[in-house]
């Protein structure tokens, strides 16, 4: 052998260092010490760890080797190793696995969990780790401090955890697992990408959870426009997310109602399905405005949703208010016609009937404000002379 003919000659003190390098390394001699103190060779000195890494497994290793035993080898050489009774058997020479913003002297501790406190490493590092020993902890694998200086930053640890849990490695704590959906769903909101907060977040093994996240981020985040169509977020929420609509309509009924936007709230409430809150809408805030400045059709529009009885019967209110309504909006109409002169005797006579049946109701409707006073005047008002105009056609005819 070469280098053991130069140290027995002690020619090697004349010998290049790179020289010594190189066929230390060819002779696979990781660290090789020569006929004097100062006559010294390590293949990894000034190499970082994945290059160091790749030399005990390419030259350190037997051809046979695998790739655990060529690991194995490199945790030896940056850890070093000691014999029985604890002395220091070899020095470390290799460079630790830190990632790579860390200073290369830099070999801080920090805390992974609760319970023990390891020292920072590179993210490849940790993978290896995971292919040598499949109950690796992935917290430890999956957090950012492990290749980037912001802790807060998840852009890789959460694919990185997708692609390992396709693999199978899922022994990950079911907590951990929904701490990191939540704060890669966070970081998303912090960069206005709700939408894709939501892909994150219905990631989530929990359905409580999720679900509860879900619909906490569409409430956050849902914009309002002039009518209660859809955006093209919304659209990309149900048709690539299949994220109810409901769901949606119900978080801008929310945002309408925040914004004192009533017409837009009841409108989402219907399309959300909730008949309730729609119809508290409409006797608060709508159908007395909207009575008064005679501009009903919106009005009447959302109440003939309410009407059908699977509805209407949720609605413990209907027949006292809503059903009041629509039938004043329905005559209102019907009169029309009947001062055009387009209806029979016969049907003048019913329509009375009910204006009568309608003014002795208008007593039960709530009454708020002023203005909800001067709607109930109104429709008391068309209930009273209308008839009597009638009667007097009809005496007349």
């Amino acid at each position: 052998m070469q280098l053991q003919q130069w140290l027995e000659q002690k020619t090697d003190r004349f010998m290049a260092p790179e020289r010594l390098r190189i066929f230390s390394l060819l002779a696979g001699m990781m660290v090789w010490h020569g006929s004097e103190p100062s006559v010294y060779a390590n293949t990894c000195d000034g190499v970082d760890w994945r290059r160091a890494f790749a030399v005990h497994l390419w030259y350190g290793s037997s051809y046979e080797a695998s790739v655990s035993e060529g690991f194995a080898r490199y945790l030896q050489a940056f850890k070093g190793s000691r014999d029985d009774d604890g002395n220091a058997f070899q020095a470390a020479y290799a460079t630790a696995p830190q990632p790579h913003y860390a200073p290369a002297a830099m070999e801080a501790d920090r805390r992974c969990d609760s319970e023990v406190d390891f020292r920072l490493r590179d993210t490849c590092f940790h993978l290896l780790r995971l292919y040598r020993k499949q109950t690796h902890r992935l917290q430890r694998t999956l957090d950012p401090a492990t290749h980037t200086p912001y802790v807060l930053d998840y852009q890789l640890s959460w694919p990185l955890f997708c692609v390992l849990q396709s693999l199978h490695y899922e022994h990950m704590p079911a907590s951990l697992v929904a701490r990191l959906h939540c704060n890669f769903a966070a970081q998303l909101m912090s960069l206005d990408m709700w939408p894709w907060a939501v892909m994150v977040a219905l990631h989530i093994p929990q359905a409580s959870l999720r679900e509860s996240l879900v619909k906490e981020i569409i409430t956050r985040h849902c914009t309002l426009g002039d009518t209660p169509d859809l955006t093209d977020d919304d659209e990309f929420l149900v048709e690539q997310l299949s994220i109810p609509a409901e769901w949606i309509h119900r978080a801008k009924a929310l945002r309408a109602q925040y914004e004192r936007n009533h017409l837009l709230m009841a409108q989402h409430n219907i399309l959300a399905g909730e008949w309730l809150l729609c119809h508290e809408a409409i006797v608060k805030h709508i159908a007395s405005p909207a009575i008064v400045n005679g501009d009903t059709e919106v009005l009447m529009s959302m109440l003939e949703e309410l009407e059908p009885l699977y509805r209407s019967a949720l609605i413990p209110d209907w027949n006292k208010a809503g059903q009041v309504y629509l039938d004043y909006l329905r005559l209102a109409d019907q009169l029309r016609d009947l001062a055009e002169g387009t209806e029979s005797v016969i049907r003048q006579e019913e329509r009375s009937a009910d204006l009568v049946s309608l003014s002795s109701r208008l007593e039960n409707l709530p009454v708020r404000c002023a203005l909800d006073r001067l709607c109930r005047s109104e429709m008391a008002k068309a209930c009273t002379i209308r008839p009597a105009m009638d009667i007097a056609a009809w005496c007349h005819i």
